[in-house]
């Protein structure tokens, strides 16, 4: 009898990695609930962070897994499914499930559909850049700044805190104006006060 082979698996995420994805599926519950209740555009609101969330996620790990020079074409499908459960999970309405698990079905294929055919056809890895790790941007800023505020960071930056929080969950794209704002200044190498020397308003976020 032929040998039965085990079906593919998703190796380990790296810690890094793993905490990028649980930032988003930690905005997504708290985006989320009460989302389902009447009036009906509630649900419709709902259903696009959701898929927001969904393409966010397999960004983050198809960024990693891509790099690997182990990849199979196996883990796309993997990658998928597992966020689509993980979002579900938000969903208490257990009759949505259907009609949302397939939504966000097409949103991902549409998506990656030509990321599908570029790892399915290519021969040898695609090499990367290295995107800019943000949460080590941050820690070495404020270790060098240790008083500093986060407001003050967010306003020397021409940025609110909301787009800072966005910003370190990975939701901004990279070299988006907020992107390149909280950059430029943790980069700098100077306090709020010198970067931008009109003081924050009070009351300012």
């Amino acid at each position: 009898m032929p040998k039965e082979t085990s079906p593919p698996r998703l190796p380990p995420l790296p810690l890094n990695v793993l905490d990028d994805v649980r930032d988003i599926l930690d905005y997504a519950e708290d985006e989320t609930r009460g989302g389902f209740k009447p009036p009906p555009h509630n649900a419709v609101r709902t259903v696009e962070l959701l898929r927001s969330c969904a393409v966010e996620i397999v960004a983050v790990k198809v960024k990693h897994y891509f790099s690997l020079p182990n990849r199979r074409s196996e883990w796309l499908a993997l990658i998928k499914n597992q966020t689509i459960d993980s979002l579900l999970a938000f969903v208490l309405n257990r009759n949505l499930h259907k009609d949302i698990s397939a939504e966000l079905n097409r949103t991902i294929e549409d998506h990656y559909v030509s990321l599908r055919r570029e790892w399915e056809e290519s021969k040898e890895p695609t090499v990367y850049s290295a995107p800019v790790d943000r949460k080590a941007l941050r820690i070495a800023y404020f270790a060098k700044f240790p008083e500093t505020e986060i407001l003050d960071v967010c306003w020397a930056a021409g940025q609110h805190y909301s787009e800072w929080k966005r910003w370190l969950r990975n939701a901004v794209k990279d070299d988006s104006a907020p992107d390149r704002a909280f950059r430029a200044i943790l980069e700098s190498g100077k306090p709020p006060s010198q970067y931008k020397t009109k003081p924050r308003p009070h009351g300012w976020k």
